[in-house]
């Protein structure tokens, strides 16, 4: 994850948006460590 950020930030990106489930324990605790901050909870529907 740090090389894929190093690489995206000396190419000019400024912001990463990750999305994960409320399922995937891992993502949620993984992506804080890295340095993402959660901003937004997103409920989708489906039938």
């Amino acid at each position: 994850m740090t090389a894929a950020l190093d690489y995206l930030q000396q190419n000019g990106m400024i912001y990463v948006r990750i999305e994960t489930t409320t399922s995937n324990k891992v993502g949620q605790t993984f992506y804080p460590r890295a340095g993402f901050q959660k901003v937004i909870r997103l409920i989708h529907y489906f039938l």
